[in-house]
């Protein structure tokens, strides 16, 4: 399979990846009567490996194990499997759509944005960049009750985000070898119907090398929680609610170096509804915060203050295409905290998605 998305972004001032850009994943599943399985998949990003330019990244490269095939149990027992090797970390209700052919705008909810930012340098990354692909395994257990209920819950362990004294550094937390053998745990457990879910997440680790003498050899560390909930009606409805926090440590250099917290939070509220059928074309809207609370700016801002507050309103419409592609036209407004001295700016998006 193949997912082709090509996007283009303009606005009055420091858009991150402006103009046109390729969002092209690609991938294959093998699945037989056996209860084993494996899955592929890569994808076009805006990362540079020893120097400027895109590149391929694998996204997933894994085995599933589905237990309850495998030890022959009743139909009604819980659902069981284990996925090992390059996995999509799953926190957050977001990730289940963090494949640009499965959400309906052009940009991700801000606390997960990745590579579509605006003010980059200045405004520092998101609580969590989505998708979040790791090394480790995880287990998923669905259990179904009542009539359209189900109870899931899903624990992992994954090499981890990884950093220096300055904090988490994403680009590097996406290598495929652990740099302090360390691994991180977490889970995510979800309840509810087709019509009504219900979700919470959490993660934690350690992000620095080992070793090192003075301040490069304090353990830092790092959690990340989440809740969420969700409420659709078929295809014409569907309402989305999603917070998220990171707390990192991070070190206060000079001359009597200390460890400080470093807190990202946010949360954001997204609705879609169906306003004609044949074509389909449904009206969306979402709104989003993401507030920053550090003693220092984010490495490499040019800002004074490591204490603001972004909000995005975001609106728009997509409409289904003949032959089941998608176009999407979206108008971001990034409201930006008074107390820092960056412009509000405007961003016109489009993207076209088509998936074979």
């Amino acid at each position: 399979y193949a997912t082709v998305s090509t996007t283009w972004r303009g606005g009055n001032d420091d858009l991150e990846n402006a103009g046109f850009f390729p969002e092209v994943w690609v991938g294959g599943e093998w699945h037989n009567e056996s209860p084993l399985s494996g899955r592929v998949s890569m994808c076009v990003t805006c990362h540079s490996e020893g120097g400027p330019g895109n590149r391929f990244e694998l996204v997933q490269g894994s085995l599933r194990l589905n237990v309850h095939q495998w030890l022959e149990w009743e139909e009604d027992a819980p659902q069981i499997a284990v996925e090992a090797g390059r996995i999509l970390v799953p926190f957050g209700a977001f990730t289940a759509t963090s494949q640009p052919g499965a959400y309906r705008t052009v940009t991700k909810p801000m606390i997960f944005n990745m590579g579509q930012n605006v003010h980059r340098g200045d405004l520092g990354p998101a609580v969590l960049p989505l998708p979040y692909a790791d090394e480790g395994a995880v287990i998923n257990v669905d259990h179904r009750f009542g009539c359209d209920y189900s109870l899931t819950f899903d624990f992992y362990t994954v090499n981890g985000l990884q950093g220096n004294l300055t904090g988490i550094n994403f680009f590097t937390s996406r290598d495929y070898v652990d740099n302090n053998f360390e691994p991180a745990v977490g889970g995510r457990v979800t309840v509810g119907s087709p019509y009504v879910r219900l979700g919470s997440s959490l993660m934690s680790g350690r992000f620095n090398d080992l070793g090192g003498s003075g301040p490069s050899g304090v353990p830092l560390h790092y959690r990340v929680v989440g809740a969420d909930a969700t409420v659709r009606y078929e295809d014409i409805f569907r309402f989305q609610f999603e917070y998220a926090l990171r707390v990192n440590d991070r070190m206060l250099l000079g001359a009597d170096p200390q460890r400080t917290d470093e807190e990202v939070d946010g949360y954001y509220f997204e609705t879609e509804l169906r306003i004609w059928e044949e074509p389909r074309i449904g009206l969306i809207a979402r709104y989003g915060q993401q507030r920053r609370n550090s003693e220092l700016p984010p490495p490499n801002s040019t800002l004074a203050d490591g204490q603001f507050t972004t909000e995005r309103f975001t609106w728009g419409f997509n409409m289904a295409l003949p032959g089941g592609s998608l176009l999407i036209l979206n108008h971001e407004r990034w409201f930006m905290d008074k107390s820092v001295a960056l412009a509000d700016v405007d961003v016109i998006g489009l993207r076209w998605v088509g998936t074979f």
